[in-house]
Order: structure tokens, then C-alpha cells, then sequence
């Protein structure tokens, strides 16, 4: 179980075929004695093959873990948003925050990619409830990741909001704490919004500049 654990840390650091080595290991250790923590394997298997690009992989990860027991959310509702599904990826999302209403540190994962999925279907307002609800969450635990993930996500609305000055000021703010905790793709992430609020807001340099 704590190989699990372990491969979600080398994930975060971007060390993204180890960490798929540490989680298969995982789960052939997990595997003869519960099957729920042997899913949780596979739905870490499949984030790294989300963001290593291998679509099919990721699908076929996702849906071991649930075969076996496990949500495979937020993971599944991205695939699904990145292959253009928004119909299963909101679907996807809105159930496992239906069914994680006490669980606020489960919800923090979850509602970036809500606001996410919202905003890729023009739903600015169901964005700006994650933002407001995650910025909450983020207050209460003092969590650096969680203050960086509110950033982008309070960015990626302000953006969409048609205010490109204040989002270029709060996802720079985001964009160094997720450098300071040291997690190189959400810092990309984070990067791609803030060269889009850069456009929004005529500075082609600063675009370039990406920071």
C-alpha cells in the first residue's frame, strides 16, 4: 500500500516511469490480499498514464481499478475531457463529488477538475463554485498543493470571466507554490493558462515568458 503512496509522490515529481514501475510492483504485492487497495494501484497507474499521454493505457487502468472496487475519478473524467467526452467527464466528476460530500481533502482532487470540465463547456458559474469551495478547502488545511490548485482553478475562471489582468496575478501567484512543492506538470499546467491570460491581455512577451 505504501508503494501506492510512493508512486503518487514520484508522479507529482515527474518521474513518471519510475513511478509506473514502483505502482506495477504494487500491485502484484496487493493483489492476493485486497483487491479495493490492488484498484487503488491501477487508478495511480492510470493518472501516470494520463499524463504520459497513453490514452488506451490510462482507459484500460481506470477500468481494472473499477472493476476491482476502486473510483477511478478525477482520473476517468479527465481522460475523458482530453478525448473530448464532455458528457461522461462532467458525469463522471459530479458523481464522485456527490458521493464525497464529507470527504473535503477527496473533494479538493476533485474540483479542480470540475471547474476544469465546466469551463470547457462554457458553465462559468459551476467553475466558480469549485473555485470558491476549493479556495475554502485550501484555507482550512493551510495545504500549499491545495493553494496553488485553488490558484490555478480561481485563475482559469477570471480568466474566462474576461478579467485577464487579475488572472495573470493570481496564476502567477499559483505558479510558484507549485514550483516551490516542486510538481513540474501542474506547474506546466498552470504555465499554458498564464501564457493564454498573457494573450487575453496583449502582452505577447510575457506570453512567451510564460511566468
Amino acid at each position: 500500500h505504501c508503494r501506492v503512496y510512493r508512486a503518487e509522490i514520484m508522479r507529482l515529481r515527474g518521474a513518471w516511469a519510475e513511478a509506473e514501475e514502483e505502482v506495477r510492483r504494487a500491485c502484484e504485492e496487493l493483489r492476493p490480499w485486497s483487491p479495493m487497495f490492488t484498484g487503488e494501484g491501477f487508478n495511480e497507474l492510470g493518472e501516470i498514464r494520463l499524463r504520459t499521454g497513453d490514452y488506451a493505457a490510462a482507459r484500460e487502468a481506470f477500468q481494472m481499478a473499477e472493476e476491482l472496487g476502486a473510483t477511478p475519478q478525477p482520473g476517468l473524467a479527465m481522460l475523458d475531457l482530453a478525448e473530448g467526452n464532455i458528457g461522461a467527464a462532467t458525469a463522471g466528476v459530479k458523481g464522485a463529488l456527490d458521493e464525497s460530500t464529507w470527504d473535503r481533502l477527496r473533494r479538493a482532487r476533485l474540483l479542480p477538475v470540475r471547474a476544469m470540465i465546466a469551463l470547457a463547456s462554457g458553465d462559468i458559474a459551476s467553475a466558480r463554485d469549485a473555485a470558491d469551495e476549493l479556495e475554502a478547502i485550501a484555507e482550512a488545511f493551510q495545504s500549499s498543493a491545495i493553494t496553488a490548485s485553488a490558484g490555478c482553478v480561481r485563475g482559469a475562471v477570471q480568466l474566462a470571466e474576461g478579467d485577464p489582468a487579475s488572472a495573470t496575478n493570481t496564476l502567477r501567484r499559483a505558479l510558484r507554490l507549485w514550483q516551490e512543492v516542486e510538481a513540474p506538470y501542474e506547474a506546466a499546467e498552470c504555465r499554458v493558462v498564464l501564457a493564454r491570460s498573457y494573450v487575453a491581455a496583449g502582452d505577447e512577451e510575457g506570453a512567451g515568458r510564460g511566468q
